[in-house]
């Protein structure tokens, strides 16, 4: 971690705001994701599934009105010129549907289906057309033995129809539970993502706060200590190149400078002493000559 004490603190400071907005970042690019996730989940289950359920139902509608129409014709020849037309608008809506439904994207099974259903209809449009022939030249017995013979394939019809609805409701489904389960566990990732991101951002901040306040306080205390004329502090252990890291060694070299001061004062204190106590001593020496020397020259009578 020493390149990180080496940092000077505008550049700690920097990088705390980068690693939290990293962290805001990460978090937000996550609940982007999942909710980007859901929301194309949700449109293809409305476009796949929810309205081809919808188009399938429908043409099953259009089939069963298809085969009741031409029995209505059958049965009541008085009214075949509206069923006859009736009939021709349904064929042309069940051909709309299933085309519309063919545009979807199909899985492998409905593609399998929907290759029959095409097949069926290969027999399907040319048994009606020729049904609605056969009525309107008023060939009532050949339009029903039309019928009866193709019973099958209108049969087949909508069998193939109503297995692409039940399938599609099976799959959307599915595709529901997954996308409840999904959205749990979103839930859960971008909780996690939250707390992981609070936890590296409080680290990093306690770590650089401590970076900064531990050797600053220890810079104030020696500097207290000092001011209060206690110079026998212990040095600030800081050798990092940030401001802090180089008001700490200046202020270690600063006591260090004066203990030194101090200690060649307290010397010169005491070379001045000691010389004054020489200075001392050689002045009663000097006294202790002249009285001698007085006393030779005038000896006492």
């Amino acid at each position: 971690m020493n390149w990180l004490k080496n940092l000077k603190i505008i550049q700690k400071l920097l990088m705390l705001i980068s690693l939290c907005v990293v962290f805001i970042g990460l978090v937000g690019f996550v609940g982007y994701h999942f909710t980007q996730k859901t929301a194309d989940g949700m449109i293809s289950l409305y476009n796949d599934r929810a309205l081809p359920i919808a188009w399938l139902n429908e043409a099953n509608g259009k089939a069963w009105n298809i085969k009741s129409a031409i029995l209505e014709a059958i049965t009541y020849p008085d009214k075949k010129e509206a069923q006859i037309k009736e009939v021709k608008v349904k064929v042309e809506e069940l051909k709309g549907l299933i085309e519309e439904y063919s545009k979807t994207k199909l899985d492998p099974d409905e593609v399998m289906t929907l290759n029959k259903l095409n097949e069926n209809f290969k027999i399907y449009y040319p048994s009606i057309d020729d049904i609605l022939v056969n009525l309107q030249n008023n060939q009532i017995s050949l339009a029903k033995d039309e019928l009866i013979n193709n019973e099958k394939i209108f049969s087949d019809v909508r069998a193939n129809i109503k297995f692409l609805a039940k399938y599609n409701s099976k799959v959307a489904k599915e595709l529901n539970e997954q996308g409840v389960k999904d959205a749990k566990d979103a839930i859960v990732i971008i909780v996690s993502v939250i707390a992981l991101a609070v936890v590296l951002a409080t680290f990093s901040g306690l770590l650089i706060a401590n970076m900064i306040a531990k050797p600053v306080n220890q810079v104030v205390d020696n500097l207290k200590e000092v001011a209060n004329g206690n110079l026998r502090v212990t040095d600030v252990n800081n050798d990092a190149k940030d401001e802090i890291g180089v008001l700490a060694q200046a202020l270690n070299a600063t006591v260090a400078t004066l203990k030194g001061l101090v200690g060649a004062v307290v010397q010169s204190a005491e070379d001045i002493s000691a010389n004054s106590e020489e200075m001392s001593a050689s002045s009663e020496q000097t006294a202790q000559g002249a009285q001698q020397t007085a006393n030779s020259k005038f000896p006492e009578t």
